[in-house]
């Protein structure tokens, strides 16, 4: 198509076959940049055509831009730092900081070398970057010229060669093909040579024939199918089977027979060879038919018949393979990767060989790209070249580096030097100025100051009239410097209220020649108004030690001294409210308790007395309400003192297994009430003797037990310690309760903590309590220095846990090592925490201990040991076993009832289930859950040593853990005394006189009684008494006051050592303390139990056998 819209400078170019390079040039295609140069016929030496090239005119911009654009912004660069010079001083000059304290020019010749350091590095990165392009072009000129020269001089000449040798030559053999075509690899590049037959379709059944007599084996013109699996050519015009391959590395049977006219690119270029006689290629395909398939492509030559030349019938092939022309010489040119591609109409672009340039010179402009295009008997192809890393390596880039780096060093030290001398030039200068700046900031700063802060500088003389005043502008309360100075101030400025006092002080202060600080006194001002001053003064001496009088400052307080006057009211007024809440507090805590403690008292009483099953039951829903009225007057008055701030933290040492397990056994009652497993974890190895607050640690974990029984209607109550920390002197140990309740959701969760929060309203009727127990717990632990944390899973269960630092104490001796025998002990517990605890526990004392989840689990266990020759020397078993709640027991497991092993039975501290009695005859001894350590290794080793009780009396009375602080079980604590003992009862209310007196006649004793602390030191002084229960607050008297007096040595009673018991309904906090220091023995809170007086009597009063009432 001509190229209408030339302009005629370019058709003259054309024409006189001259070198143009014009533009712009507009189109109907856009704006160009035109290239051209002839093309001259060597013979004739006149231009045959022209060759040109067109660049988009934003392309040809852009490249100018590119060159010509650092000059340019080098330049202008240049241009700003000159004008923007002296103001960039100016701005140094204003910053006043130590760095720029001398300014001067080396900011300017610091950016006059950076920017031409800069320029010069570019245009050395230019020109570096150009070199390094023309070698890699001449490199692959050369690599591609060689190519081209290979590929060029590959396959025609010895394919006609072949094709002679067949046309003159009658009945070739494959001998003879194979030797000739053997000399013709050793010359090229071509990896397979054939010859093959053109059959027509009408010959095809007589060309089989043939080839199967001559051959002795089947024979077909063959195919491949869908899956590559020859099968017998389709029906066509005409078949091309290849007959004779070389050499021996293609699969001869697969090759022989293999019509080629099923292909259509090979077909193709069979049909154009035929149809020109001249060598023709395929497009690039795959030789699938070689041990390793590679691209290629092959060439064909028609064989003439020598009888008949214009008849075609047979023709040769050459499989070229591209892979090997590429990479023939690969180690010869390690810098340069070459690569072959396809072009053509209709072709797509696809990577024949080679490979594609590495992914970091991908990114490189494509000046490092080099193509040309290669002819090959009909097809074109594109060699590509493009650099290696080892090129990148062989020519680096260093100069511009090397120039910049130069650069950067020879500017920073030149504006070093610069900066020197300025430096020293302006430290000769400048001193002066400076200080004078400074003075005038200084003294400006320091006025503002004094009149932001009401304050008056002064200065008088030895007689204290003022001869100056700071700052000058400033009025000296009301009044003006100028009316100020020349006057006494301290005489004329006093209101006349109280001046002379005021004046005779001055007047001490002036004569003790001595500084002073903060004196307060009235000013009047110049409207009448009084203001509060306080003053400040030192004197001032001359060189001589003569005194000149004083210099000082007047501060007006007047609001601070309103303030804290306001503050010592409101403070005397919050003392005031909250001694009447600590009292309101102790009287609540008394009154209220009072009444409770009666009817626990009697109620506790009402239970030893015969009653009926109706009676019974009223009875006990009226002691449990009772007990959780108590409980939540127990959490009212705790939180109100927590909000108080009237709880401390008392450090004192403490055991924390024993703290553990009277938490547990204090809520086993209750749990197992509720059909629960309450199971404490503790690592035996952990310290057990530690250093802090007690009390307070057992009220967390009883709040967070408590809490966990009321939300758990079946599976287990887990407390655990873990250790967190350690060192030689602290521990950090994480306390957790764990629950299988109803679980908590992430809303419940924010709120959980909250007073008064309610997980679930509805079910507020069916569990006791405000909302206050976790509440009190978060304050608790706050307080504790530590934070409590819960993850939970709705109906899952949850668990509480916080971290504690607690103090170890001093040469804390170890607990003894139980000293039974180490013989084979089998538990078994279907509870898999009590399970593990106590194997932990066994295992930590040398035992060799084995589990069981069930009686089916313990039966294989047992007959697994006893078949080993270690049969189990004690069963420790969970009599609350769903297989133990049964009268055929001594069927189903004949193994538990026949062996004679001994059996310490675990039982829940509720016997809700009744035992078999072979159990029960079977069992030698029983301890109640949650299982103590003492109480299990005193049971392990009393049946070592077989002095186990017997099994009708463990069965009858098993050791039950008290709920108290005691250490010891009510089956343990002596029997009641039948001799009257010498006890004084001093309690003010007749129900609980009753109460005391019913309990001490129950457990064998009487008491008199008095009400108040009069009478019980007028009983005194006539009766000698073995043991006083006090209570502290009686009309008259009370019972701290009395227990003093009768401590007193001067006292005139007979026994002043008697043991006194408190007796108090004061739950309020420090309380026992208070009682303790009054010279009283023991505390006891109301309401009081049966339990807590044998407790008194026992650790009190003489130990005496008497049989119980």
């Amino acid at each position: 198509m001509a190229y209408v819209e030339a302009d005629p400078e370019y058709a003259d170019a054309v024409r006189r076959g001259d070198t143009l390079i014009n533009g712009p040039i507009k189109d109907r295609w856009g704006t160009w940049f035109s290239a051209q140069t002839p093309i001259i016929d060597a013979k004739t030496d006149q231009p045959i055509c022209t060759f040109g090239a067109d660049i988009t005119a934003a392309n040809w911009y852009r490249k100018l831009l590119y060159h010509v654009m650092p000059c340019l912004v080098a330049n202008l660069l240049l241009v700003i730092i000159i004008a923007l010079s002296p103001r960039m001083w100016e701005r140094i000059r204003g910053q006043h900081t130590p760095f720029c304290k001398y300014p001067g020019p080396w900011p300017t010749i610091l950016a006059y070398g950076l920017t031409i350091t800069a320029f010069i590095s570019w245009h050395s990165y230019q020109s570096e970057h150009y070199q390094r392009l023309l070698g890699f072009t001449h490199l692959a000129v050369c690599e591609s010229d060689l190519v081209m020269h290979r590929l060029q001089s590959t396959g025609a000449r010895e394919l006609k060669g072949l094709a002679n040798f067949f046309s003159t030559s009658d009945g070739v053999t494959e001998r003879d093909f194979n030797f000739f075509a053997y000399q013709l690899k050793q010359r090229c590049l071509s990896r397979i040579w054939c010859w093959g037959e053109v059959i027509a379709e009408a010959d095809r059944a007589q060309f089989e024939q043939e080839q199967r007599q001559r051959r002795g084996e089947d024979f077909s013109i063959m195919e491949p199918d869908g899956k590559g699996q020859p099968r017998p050519a389709g029906v066509r015009e005409v078949y091309y089977p290849l007959m004779l391959a070389a050499p021996n590395e293609v699969d001869q049977q697969s090759i022989i027979g293999y019509d080629l006219g099923h292909e259509p690119h090979r077909l193709a270029a069979l049909q154009e060879a035929i149809r020109t006689g001249l060598p023709t290629a395929t497009q690039p395909i795959l030789h699938a038919y070689l041990t390793k398939g590679t691209k290629g492509v092959d060439l064909f030559y028609p064989v003439q018949n020598q009888n008949q030349p214009q008849t075609i019938n047979s023709f040769v092939m050459a499989a070229v393979s591209l892979d090997e022309l590429i990479n023939r010489n690969s180690h010869e040119h390690r810098h340069i990767q070459l690569s072959f591609w396809p072009i053509g109409d209709g072709v797509e672009e696809e990577l024949i060989v080679g490979g594609k340039p590495p992914k970091p010179h991908r990114q490189l402009n494509h000046q490092f790209e080099f193509s040309r295009p290669v002819a090959y008997f009909g097809q074109m192809f594109r060699i590509a070249a493009h650099p290696t890393a080892e090129f990148m390596q062989a020519y680096p880039i260093v100069t511009p580096w090397l120039l910049a780096v130069s650069g950067l060093a020879m500017s920073i030290m030149l504006a070093v030097i610069i900066n020197i001398i300025s430096r020293q030039h302006c430290e000769l200068q400048m001193p002066a100025k400076d200080n004078a700046y400074k003075l005038s900031q200084t003294e400006e700063r320091f006025n503002m100051l004094l009149e932001q802060t009401n304050t008056v500088l002064w200065e008088c003389d030895p007689y204290g009239i003022i001869i100056n005043a700071q700052p000058p502008k400033a009025q000296f309360y009301g009044r003006k410097p100028e009316n100020v100075f020349g006057k006494m101030h301290y005489r004329e400025f006093h209101p006349i209220k109280g001046r002379e006092d005021y004046v005779n002080k001055i007047r001490s202060l002036f004569g003790d020649k001595d500084k002073f600080f903060n004196f307060v006194y009235p000013i009047e001002q110049a409207d009448g108004s009084l203001v509060t001053v306080s003053t400040s003064g030192f004197p001032i001496y001359d060189e001589n030690g003569v005194k000149l009088g004083y210099y000082g400052w007047c501060l007006d307080v007047s609001v601070q001294v309103q303030m804290n006057e306001q503050l010592q009211k409101s403070q005397a007024k919050a003392e005031a409210a909250n001694r009447a809440k600590s009292d309101f507090l102790a009287n609540m805590s008394h009154e209220v308790r009072t009444p409770i403690n009666g009817i626990i008292g009697f109620i506790d009483l009402l239970q030893d007395t015969p009653l009926n099953r109706e009676q019974r039951e009223y009875l006990d829903l009226v002691g449990s309400s009772s007990r959780q009225l108590l409980t939540l007057v127990n959490e009212i008055l705790d939180f109100t003192r927590l909000e108080a701030g009237q709880t401390t933290v008392v450090q004192e040492d403490f055991d924390l297994e024993k703290l553990l397990e009277n938490a547990a056994c204090n809520i086993a009652l209750t749990a197992a009430a509720k059909q629960l497993e309450v199971v404490f974890v503790v690592p035996p190895d952990l310290p057990m003797t530690l250093h802090g607050d007690a009390f307070h640690l057992q009220q967390v974990i009883l709040n967070l037990t408590t809490n966990a029984i009321k939300f758990t209607n079946q599976g287990e109550i887990v407390i655990s310690v873990t250790r967190e920390q350690e060192d030689d002197n602290r521990i950090a140990l994480r306390f957790a309760v764990r629950d299988t309740g109803i679980g908590l959701t992430e809303q419940q969760q924010k709120h959980i903590f909250d007073v008064f929060y309610q997980v679930d309203p509805s079910l507020k009727h069916k569990q006791s309590g405000v909302g206050l127990g976790l509440s009190i717990v978060k304050n608790l632990l706050e307080r504790m220095d530590s934070d409590i944390q819960v993850v939970s899973t709705p109906e899952q269960g949850s668990e509480f846990s916080f971290v504690l630092n607690l103090d170890k104490q001093p040469n804390a001796q170890d607990k003894p090592k139980l000293t039974a025998s180490p013989a084979p002990i089998l538990v078994v517990d279907d509870n898999s925490t009590a399970l593990n605890d106590l194997l932990t526990r066994l295992k930590y004392q040398r035992l060799d201990a084995h589990g069981a989840e069930n009686m089916a689990a313990a039966c294989q266990r047992l007959s697994e040991m006893q078949a080993a020759g270690t049969p189990p020397q004690l069963i420790i078993l969970d009599l609350d076993l769903p297989e133990l709640q049964t009268q055929a027991l001594g069927l189903q497991w004949p193994e538990l009832l026949q062996t004679d092993i001994p059996i310490l039975g675990l039982a829940p501290i509720s016997n809700r289930n009744a035992l078999s009695p072979k159990l029960t005859a079977r069992v030698t001894h029983t301890i109640i859950k949650p299982v103590r350590n003492r109480d299990l290794f005193e049971a392990i080793t009393a049946i070592d040593k077989g002095t186990a009780p017997s099994p009708e009396t463990t069965a009858a009375k098993p050791s039950e853990p008290s709920p108290t602080d005691s250490d010891q079980s009510d089956s343990c604590l002596p029997a009641a005394n039948n001799d009257s003992a010498q006890v004084l009862l001093a309690e003010d209310n007749v129900v609980n006189q009753k109460v005391v007196l019913a309990i001490l006649n129950k457990l064998g004793y009487t008491a008199d009684v008095v009400t108040d602390g009069f009478g019980v030191l007028e009983r005194m002084r006539r009766h000698e008494y073995q043991l006083v229960l006090m209570d502290v607050q009686m009309p008259g008297m009370d019972g701290l006051e009395a227990t003093r007096l009768l401590r007193d040595p001067s006292s005139d009673v007979l026994t002043p050592a008697t043991p006194v018991i408190a007796l108090t309904a004061h739950a309020v906090e420090g309380y026992r303390e208070i009682c303790k220091q009054a010279g009283m023995n023991d505390y006891v809170t109301k309401p009081i139990t049966m339990k807590q007086i044998r407790r008194i009597l026992d650790n009190w009063l003489p130990k005496k056998t008497s049989p119980t009432p």
